[in-house]
């Protein structure tokens, strides 16, 4: 190993973590009331394993792996004999250290080695009771604290240089010397190092109210009023592979606490099955044909998912990887008037947001918060209807018929939110669900 470089005693990428302990305790109790009144209520600790994308952040980058990229007339002396001029090195030389120099730029995506377990604290404390007979209301509280959660930050943001306060003897900031402003020379801006030391919390009111099948019919009705809050929400991360980002200035992660991106503030759910008695009325050869039909149908409604409004062009003084910056807001309420249907061409109120503010011949961060609109709401019924004929004593013919979005409610995609779009800032130009669908289904059984 060259001078300078100091070789970790253990094998792996990051330390092993043994002590994952996971305790889970719950209880139910009886109230000593007339009325059928139980007490519920629980807490656990679960532990997440780690995405295997982290690791390729490592060795998809030196000493384990070499890019190298020639187009155009720079690639003029490939052949199909050989296509990599210079040639590329052989398995034997890695890993190849590349000095650092103050000229060079190597771009590193890296993993802390202090990265543990992310877990999460589940907790939950609700109470049941019987409003009548076959009717069950519950109500409480569900929450969960997510600690040490993996998130990505990029350690080489760039300073900012003033007569009175030089970095590397650079005295102005400006696009140009972004390089010389870094706090590591010769390392680009962007770099970024992911770990485990992020935050979530969600926090809940919960009620439902059932019905237990009687007289052919049984329902469930369920309301949910939530926030969900975290640090790597808005960026576009991808947070199932572990890289979700730090937004703004990477320095203050606190900046960037906000919704989370899946937040649902209110969320109503009903869901029925009705099958009602046979027809007793009119004439006899009707009633096996209206009798014995079954109903069922579902029904959400529920808030939009936040919305962060960025802006490609802010920060560029800092040298950061493009889209993690926030746009600009002026103080007017964000959101637009009207329908969602009037605003498709427009979701945002164009005079909440402005151009970053300028830093020498750059810009800086915006000052816009995380998720601070909602996209369009979505609204769904669905409706079913089911009905088995017996033809003989083996044989059963059943006809289904569904109606997915029964009322041809339109859901719409969340709206570009990028204020460097120009003419496109704003638009909604997709939908996140179907138009009405009716399907028919006849099933012989024997």
């Amino acid at each position: 190993m060259p001078a300078g470089l100091t070789k970790t005693p253990k094998s792996g990428f990051w330390n092993a973590d043994y002590k994952d302990l996971g305790p889970r305790i719950g209880f139910a109790f009886r109230l000593p009331m007339k009325t059928p009144v139980v007490l519920r209520g629980g807490y656990g600790i679960y532990y997440q394993r780690l995405s295997g994308q982290l690791v390729l952040q490592n060795v998809g980058h030196p000493p384990f792996a070499l890019q190298q990229s020639l187009i155009g007339a720079l690639n003029a002396a490939a052949t199909f004999q050989q296509p990599f001029v210079p040639p590329l090195p052989s398995n034997s030389a890695f890993p190849i250290f590349i000095p650092r120099t103050p000229d060079s730029a190597l771009f590193l995506a890296a993993i802390a080695r202090s990265i543990r377990s992310p877990y999460t604290q589940q907790y939950n404390l609700n109470v049941q009771m019987e409003l009548a007979h076959d009717f069950l209301w519950q109500f409480g509280y569900v929450g969960s604290k997510t600690t040490r959660l993996t998130g990505c930050a990029q350690f080489n943001q760039a300073l900012i240089a003033t007569p009175n306060n030089p970095v590397n003897g650079q005295t102005t900031t400006t696009n140009a010397n972004v390089a010389r402003r870094v706090p590591y020379q010769g390392v680009a801006g962007g770099s970024y190092i992911c770990e485990t030391s992020f935050n979530a919390n969600y926090n809940s009111l919960q009620t439902s109210l059932t019905k237990r099948l009687s007289h052919g019919l049984d329902f469930l009705a369920s309301y949910t009023f939530s926030k969900a809050l975290d640090n790597t929400s808005g960026t576009g991360g991808l947070s199932s592979l572990d890289l979700s980002f730090l937004g703004n200035d990477q320095t203050n992660p606190r900046s960037s606490h906000g919704l989370s991106d899946f937040d649902r503030k209110h969320r109503f759910v009903a869901s029925f099955l009705y099958q009602p008695s046979g027809l007793k009325l009119g004439p006899a050869f009707l009633h096996p044909v209206f009798s014995h039909w079954q109903f069922s149908g579902v029904l959400v409604l529920q808030s939009g998912l936040p919305i962060t409004v960025i802006d490609s062009t802010a920060a560029s003084v800092y040298g950061n990887l493009v889209g993690f910056s926030r746009a600009q807001c002026t103080g007017m309420n964000p959101a637009s008037s009207g329908s969602v249907t009037a605003r498709l061409n427009g979701y945002f109120n164009p005079a909440a947001f402005a151009p970053p503010p300028a830093i020498g011949d750059g810009t800086g961060f915006g000052n816009c918060g995380v998720g601070i609109l909602r996209g369009p709401d979505q609204r769904n019924l669905d409706l079913g209807i089911q009905r088995s004929f017996p033809i003989k004593e083996r044989a059963t013919l059943d006809f289904r018929s569904e109606f997915f979005n029964f009322t041809n409610t339109p859901k719409f995609g969340q709206p570009v939110n990028d204020f460097a779009a120009g003419p496109a800032f704003g638009v909604i130009s997709s939908t996140s669900g179907n138009p009405r669908i009716v399907q028919f289904a006849l099933k012989l059984l024997f």
